[in-house]
């Protein structure tokens, strides 16, 4: 995602914010949502010639409200949708909320009047011939080891990007999984034929890319690197390519 530098207030006022909802549990950083949003629409209002938030107005957040409806997609084609609009929006007034609470501000310039219900899409689990024709189409075993993980014991995009080969338990048919969504942690029973091939993996791709320095991460791409969440959603896309399932533009098929 593009990156939006702010001025020293600002950041000062973000960093404020983003400990504040540490302290009540969220993720930090690149993992929160909300606070990439903030920063986005912080940078906004510099855009328009508001330096500083605890003078921003309601017609201020109208302005944003309406770059959202035409802000383009940073994967793909189009403009971000009425969901993830509806997200900004929360990270927004989420944002205000703290700064009201804080004693920052009096007014509050937003309102809740201002947020329209999104109505969820209906998501279809893809079918099991459209797992074996993905895993048919893997160009290798890590690829394999990518929808095993994914598809056969149900991990995250997150999750598997952290996951570590020691809470991988081959003899035990086991994924340890140690920080997942709300910090919480789980045991996934492998099946056996997942389990196959992550063991595959783990004893040959991983040792011989592992030969260099040691790296705790389970997923490696060449030269001991990590396979971060980007590089994960990527790899599984050109599986999906190359299976011919993205033929059809009303499937998306994604993690």
């Amino acid at each position: 995602m593009k990156s939006h530098s702010l001025n020293k207030k600002h950041e000062s006022l973000l960093n404020e914010y983003t400990d504040a909802r540490i302290a009540q549990g969220y993720n930090r950083g690149q993992g929160d949502a909300t606070q990439v949003a903030c920063r986005e629409f912080l940078s906004f209002l510099e855009s328009i010639g508001c330096s500083d938030v605890l003078l921003s107005t309601h017609d201020d957040y109208r302005k944003f409200c309406q770059y959202l409806c035409s802000r383009a997609k940073v994967r793909g084609k189009g403009f971000i949708g009425k969901p993830y609009i509806q997200h900004f929006r929360y990270a927004v007034h989420s944002f205000y909320g703290y700064l009201s609470d804080a004693g920052y501000l009096e007014d509050f310039p937003v309102t809740r009047q201002l947020f329209f219900h999104v109505k969820s899409e209906c998501k279809q689990v893809i079918s099991k011939k459209e797992v074996s024709k993905l895993f048919s189409s893997c160009a290798n075993v890590t690829e394999k080891a990518i929808l095993a993980l994914a598809y056969g014991c149900g991990l995250r995009r997150s999750e598997i990007s952290r996951l570590s080969y020691k809470d991988y338990k081959p003899n035990l048919s086991l994924v340890i999984v140690r920080c997942g969504k709300f910090y919480k942690s789980r045991i996934v029973p492998v099946a056996k034929r997942m389990n196959i091939i992550l063991k595959e993996y783990f004893i040959n791709t991983r040792t011989r890319l592992n030969s260099g320095r040691e790296c705790e991460t389970f997923l490696l791409k060449q030269f001991d690197r990590p396979f971060n969440g980007t590089a994960i959603y990527y790899a599984l896309q050109r599986i999906v390519k190359r299976s011919g399932l993205s033929r059809n533009p009303k499937r998306r098929i994604t993690l």
